[in-house]
């Protein structure tokens, strides 16, 4: 396995904000969050290793709160440069977004508001049965 960490002069930070530049990245989002400086890195060593992990949450809760930034448009990135390089795993969603054809999940909305009439509700017992 390759270590992300080659170089110790490796500017990760920059590193991250030219792969953001790239034409070819998708999210603007990202783009903006970075052209405006509104990215939160954290540095750990490797993901593999727990020992930074209560460091990362007080991280993750803090970008979390509410911001007094003008833009809604924010980042964090976690960087582990001691991390080995870890396969990517392919989904039979993805596989099929990038062959052009739509997978349905009924029944999931993912907390997102639904269009249409509402769904028709069935009253059930606290305890789950009818």
């Amino acid at each position: 396995m390759h270590a992300l960490k080659l170089d110790p002069t490796f500017d990760a930070e920059a590193a991250f904000a030219d792969y953001i530049a790239q034409d070819e990245f998708p999210c603007l989002a990202a783009k903006t969050a970075v052209a405006r400086g509104n990215v939160t890195f954290f540095h750990a060593s490797s993901v593999q290793c727990p020992a930074h992990d209560r460091a990362l949450l007080s991280a993750l809760a803090e970008f979390a709160k509410p911001s007094d930034e003008e833009s809604p448009f924010r980042s964090f990135v976690a960087l582990f440069p001691d991390s080995p390089v870890l396969s990517h795993r392919r989904t039979r969603a993805g596989d099929l977004a990038e062959a052009g054809v739509g997978l349905k999940t009924p029944g999931v909305g993912l907390g997102m508001p639904s269009l249409g009439r509402p769904a028709a509700v069935v009253p059930v017992s606290a305890c789950g049965i009818g």
